[in-house]
């Protein structure tokens, strides 16, 4: 009997074991198991995304050459039926739905330049159309291209070269500015900003107008398949304190012995600059000038600035290729913009991120003006210690003296607000133990990364202006 319980006993620890094992070896097994579901679903994704576009292709070399094959938009060249968010033009298809996967698809028709057999070079001599087609990535959760496939489709029989000059617009982008930024929208309007065309560029960054009839026009660089799209600044319009920057140019289009005219453009995705939070009336009555200091890769532009508020810079598209001073300023106050992470002095520039917005994590902070100091009757010392905006807890100020190099020690400290200014300015008494020989001294203030000395809005003492010249009366 108690031979009968011991192999009873093994065999129940050797089930447990088992179990064990086996729920260890499922626990490995199953980030597998997950992975090949989503690869399965990815893969499934893929393939209808590339039969889809590939049946889109299809149907578009049925149609109509020059009545039908073109995007039917108001101004579009070429103009045509094609409805470029719609599967074969049935309505109800933007998104596409299939198995429960929402497709989009954009069909983009553009003209398609060669040169003839005569050299005669020909800007519409076939039409280049493409399909792209995006879907949720199971993986990831975000909107993501599956598929882009793209077909030229010429025109059978007999062509005549048209009797405008064409224009050629081109857009690059890039960190350098070395890339065809495909699938950007152009507008072309004229002196009065009133539509005349418009098309999107090609994987080679260009887009074609071959219609224009000799005169001025405004070229725009709108929108971006690729997302949100910012273009090298022109100038600025709109009412002082709400500036906007305008992101177009003037072209003359006029015969010529060349085979086009041609504009480029340099877009990116914008910046931003995002602030903490602070009061609203604060914000709203708070100068903010951009001014740009640019030696950049896309040539020179006029020099401008950008004058808005606080409150409305954090929905302002900003070009990051170049890097920015600034003013701000609320009535006699002014204030210095400081990383949010480290608290240093912002330097004006932005990081260029591929693919994506630059988001700028900015704070507001206070710093030194230029001040004075004399010497008294007593032998004492009177310093004038100026602040960029009013400062709390001003009792608690640590701080050094230099001249040149040389600190100056002191003792008998008092610090009282100058009557004028008070909260600003204030007036330092001290006796020093060595006698001052030159005209300029260096005041820095020690303990600026304490919470002590904070204003109202709860901005410190910015690190890099901690410090300033004391000139003698």
């Amino acid at each position: 009997m108690s031979g009968n319980k011991k192999n009873k006993g093994s065999a129940l620890v050797e089930i447990i074991v088992s179990i064990a094992l086996l729920g260890i070896i499922a626990l490995f097994l199953l980030p597998v198991s997950i992975y090949s579901v989503q690869y399965s679903k990815w893969n499934n994704i893929k393939l209808t995304a590339m039969n889809l576009a590939y049946t889109q292709l299809e149907w578009l070399k049925t149609l109509d050459y020059n009545t039908d094959l073109g995007l039917d938009e108001t101004g579009y060249s070429p103009k045509g039926t094609v409805k470029q968010n719609l599967y074969l033009n049935e309505s109800g298809s933007n998104p596409k739905t299939i198995e429960g996967i929402e497709y989009r698809l954009l069909t983009s028709i553009y003209w398609q330049s060669a040169t003839a057999h005569t050299g005669d070079f020909v800007a519409n001599a076939t039409k280049k159309a493409d399909v792209t087609v995006k879907a949720r990535d199971p993986v990831s959760g975000k909107q993501k291209t599956f598929e882009v496939i793209g077909t030229l489709i010429a025109f059978e029989g007999e062509r005549y070269l048209s009797g405008y000059v064409p224009l050629k617009v081109r857009a690059v982008t890039g960190e350098d500015f070395d890339k065809p930024a495909k699938n950007v929208k152009i507008i072309i309007n004229n002196l009065s900003d009133t539509l005349v065309n418009w098309s999107r560029t090609d994987e080679n960054g260009e887009a074609f107008f071959t219609e224009l009839s000799n005169g001025q026009y405004y070229i725009l660089p709108l929108e971006w398949e690729e997302g949100e799209m910012v273009s090298r600044p022109t100038g600025t319009t709109g009412p002082a304190g709400d500036e906007e920057w305008v992101y177009k140019a003037k072209v003359n289009v006029q015969t010529t012995t060349e085979d086009y005219i041609e504009q480029q453009f340099f877009v990116d995705y914008p910046a931003y600059i995002l602030l903490g939070d602070y009061p609203e009336d604060f914000m709203s009555n708070t100068y903010l000038g951009l001014d740009p200091k640019f030696d950049p890769p896309e040539g020179d532009t006029a020099s401008y600035g950008l004058d808005t508020s606080l409150e409305k810079i954090s929905g302002k598209k900003i070009w990051r290729a170049w890097d920015y001073d600034y003013t701000i300023e609320n009535g006699d106050d002014s204030y210095f913009f400081v990383e949010a992470g480290s608290g240093n002095l912002w330097d004006g520039s932005f990081q260029y991120i591929e693919g994506g917005v630059t988001n700028k994590q900015l704070k507001l902070a206070y710093g030194l003006k230029e001040g004075r100091f004399r010497m008294e009757a007593d032998g004492s010392m009177t310093l004038t210690v100026e602040f960029t905006s009013e400062v709390g807890g001003i009792d608690t100020m640590a701080f050094s003296l230099y001249e040149e190099d040389n600190p100056v020690g002191y003792t008998d400290v008092s610090i009282n607000p100058e009557t004028e200014g008070a909260g600003y300015k204030f007036l330092i008494n001290l006796k020093t133990a060595s006698a001052i020989v030159g005209d300029t001294l260096r005041f820095m203030v020690d303990n600026k990364e304490e919470d002590t000395l904070i204003n109202s809005y709860g901005m410190k003492l910015v690190q890099d202006r901690n410090y300033c010249s004391l000139i003698k009366e």
